[in-house]
């Protein structure tokens, strides 16, 4: 079985992980499945691949969004530069495609992103099956719109299964016009056995916070700063470390003023990109995630392993990990007051949150595992292969 793999450019966070992951597991499981991976530029994938003797190649094909501005005049010239920039490159990365010979023989198309339409291109023209990945809500919290007015019709016609990383963007794809009977949901996974329960060597006065995430207004990090200044002011003894890389400079300079100016730079940190989450997370109490509209949360997934208390907005697929609260505390985003409830309530009340910390991690292990992911994945392979 081989299966072209077509995945974004190269990521620190989740999309790269659980590529690296699905695939390694899948080989590992199924010797008849053969990746060929294709990126839009080298990157770490492409070292890995090298590293683990997946073929792999680059070809400079573009993403199928835009960006719209509010000015009309300057939107419809942003529009159509990037139309005729993503045609044209698309056009050139499908004819590369073509001349390294990689199609042949090719069973699957795995299109490991919904913003792109290679997968679907490769599809039309050579009648292999393609399943795309939807991993965004259809209007993700970068603001993107699809490019082309008929997308949506391409991706009905030329996908013979989605798979959607929750119910959550299975439902909102629905909405936007996608047929439901071709999308399976399926969690992304993670390799449980990189995940410990944290030290307990916190004093029962202080609590320690970790946030995980790229740092741009979609993630939220403003919000949380914001709050845990307040309680910090009046007495609790709380410490936040961010972890990620600067995506914004003018919202991470923004943070960065408001924190200096209440002389905080002990207790809100801002520490980088990590690699290696599960070593940093084991010396956190509570995980806490932010975002606009996450179609899964990674590591909101990785908190849980961690035995972390979490916190979470009520938006996106966070009430779905979390089990509506069972797992843990959701609160109502771009409200403070809630905010601010729900980390008083963790403050106060220890024990009862390490409880719910140590049930999530039990609920994690056995849902959110990349054993699950690639079980799931290869039935879809083998339902394809059945069908040709």
């Amino acid at each position: 079985m081989k299966v072209l793999f077509i995945t974004g450019a190269d990521q620190q966070y989740g999309t790269y992980q659980i590529s690296k992951s699905l695939i390694g597991s899948m080989i590992k499981f199924d010797k008849t499945v053969e990746y060929i991976v294709v990126t839009q530029r080298h990157g770490q994938l492409n070292e890995w691949c090298k590293q683990n003797n997946i073929k792999n190649y680059v070809f400079p094909y573009r993403y199928c969004v835009y960006h719209p501005t509010n000015n009309r005049l300057l939107n419809i010239a942003k529009y159509v530069a990037k139309y005729v920039v993503v045609t044209i490159s698309n056009i050139i990365a499908l004819h590369k495609i073509e001349c390294s010979g990689i199609l042949e023989d090719i069973d699957i198309i795995h299109t490991n992103i919904n913003r792109d339409l290679i997968g679907v291109l490769i599809s039309r023209k050579y009648k292999v099956p393609n399943i795309t990945h939807l991993r965004e809500f259809s209007k993700s919290h970068f603001g993107l719109k699809l490019l082309y007015n008929n997308q949506i019709e391409l991706m009905n016609k030329y996908n013979t299964y989605f798979i959607a990383i929750s119910n959550s963007v299975k439902d909102d794809w629905v909405k936007f016009g996608l047929e439901r009977e071709k999308i399976k949901v399926i969690y992304d996974g993670v390799n449980i056995e990189n995940f410990e329960i944290k030290n307990q060597k916190n004093s029962a006065k202080e609590l320690r916070l970790v946030m995980c995430g790229a740092i741009y207004e979609g993630k939220g990090q403003k919000e949380l700063v914001q709050a845990v200044s307040k309680l910090i002011k009046i007495g609790l003894d709380i410490y936040l470390d961010i972890y990620g890389d600067v995506v914004n400079e003018n919202y991470y300079n923004d943070m960065k003023r408001c924190i200096e100016s209440e002389n905080l730079q002990d207790r809100i940190r801002f520490l980088g990109y990590v690699n290696s989450v599960g070593e940093v997370f084991k010396n956190y109490d509570v995980g806490v995630i932010c975002s606009k509209a996450e179609g899964f949360g990674l590591v909101t997934v990785e908190y849980m392993l961690s035995g972390l208390m979490v916190i979470a907005s009520n938006t996106g697929a966070n009430p779905e990990l979390l089990q509506d609260g069972k797992y843990g505390q959701l609160y109502e985003l771009n409200d403070e007051t809630s905010l601010l409830s729900v980390l008083e309530y963790i403050y106060y009340n220890r024990e009862q949150c390490r409880c719910i910390a140590e049930e999530a991690r039990e609920y994690a292990k056995t849902n959110f595992s990349i054993l699950n992911t690639m079980h799931l994945t290869n039935g879809i392979y083998c339902s394809l292969i059945r069908d040709k």
